[in-house]
């Protein structure tokens, strides 16, 4: 499974759980065909067990064979689907999912859920001017202030991945203006201070020496490696960065070029910046 789908704020996972058990009731106050619900917990009985294909494809024919099924039992299967898919890697069926559920979603709170799913779907895709519009609106949408600003933080990220890094400070300094002591300011902080360009960092150290030591290393193989002190950063303000790139897909194969060459000894945590 992804891990940006993982790294979530745990206030947005009761959200989707809520939807879900809210469409599911649909299954015992609305009257289903015959058979529908016996298929319908085969589905799930094959998704518990990771049984991902099984799942998605019992979930279809369900879709198929029952045409007349409620609408609110089928929403509930088509988010049991986008879930299916995601498992299955297939993000852009996901994001497809999402988007429909979108055209025929009213309530404000549910459509809120659905554009940070299908935000997360679209940055996986690197889609991510898409992605920070997703959640820019699910932002908007947002009640409470905690999820409201975890979406601006979102959207902030995936500006800066589409290499609009102006957009993307402006979003964090709002966020930082707004709360400045909250989780999501301090996150927004360190995002604020990261470099104007793509880059990928081999490390980040409390005493310079060792970032020399480091930066002379990966030089050694070919790599254009450099020394940045970051301000706000003051356990580990030394950060070796190597290379200055035009675009995160160029971030992305030099990051390879650097874990298939292996210019440093031991585990090296390579993370694509900003």
């Amino acid at each position: 499974m992804n891990l940006l789908y993982i790294q979530t704020n745990k206030s947005l996972i009761p959200a989707l759980i809520l939807m879900l058990l809210t469409l599911s009731s649909c299954l015992v106050n609305e009257k289903v065909p015959e058979g529908y619900k016996t298929a319908y917990e085969q589905a799930l009985s094959l998704k518990e067990m990771g049984d991902f294909k099984g799942a998605l494809s019992t979930f279809k024919s369900i879709l198929e064979k029952y045409p007349t099924a409620p609408t609110e039992s089928k929403r509930n299967i088509q988010l049991l689907m986008a879930a299916c898919e995601i498992e299955l890697e297939n993000h852009q069926g996901a994001a497809k999912i999402y988007r429909l559920l979108l055209s025929e979603e009213k309530s404000d709170a549910q459509r809120a859920t659905l554009l940070f799913y299908l935000g997360m779907s679209e940055l996986s895709l690197g889609e991510f001017t898409s992605a920070a519009q997703s959640f820019q609106k699910s932002s908007l949408l947002q009640e409470d202030s905690v999820l409201k600003a975890d979406m601006k933080y979102r959207s902030g990220i995936a500006l800066q991945r589409a290499g609009n890094f102006a957009q993307a400070k402006i979003q964090f300094n709002d966020i930082i203006k707004s709360n400045p002591d909250s989780p999501t300011a301090l996150k927004s902080k360190s995002r604020v201070y990261l470099p104007d360009y793509f880059t990928v960092q081999a490390g980040a150290f409390s005493k310079r020496q060792n970032a020399s030591i480091t930066s002379q290393k990966i030089k050694e193989f070919g790599f254009p490696a450099m020394i940045v002190q970051l301000r706000g950063n003051t356990k580990t303000p030394y950060v070796v960065y190597v290379g200055k790139l035009r675009s995160y897909e160029h971030a992305k194969l030099l990051k390879a070029r650097l874990e298939a060459l292996k210019p440093l000894e031991g585990k090296t945590q390579y993370v694509i910046r900003p």
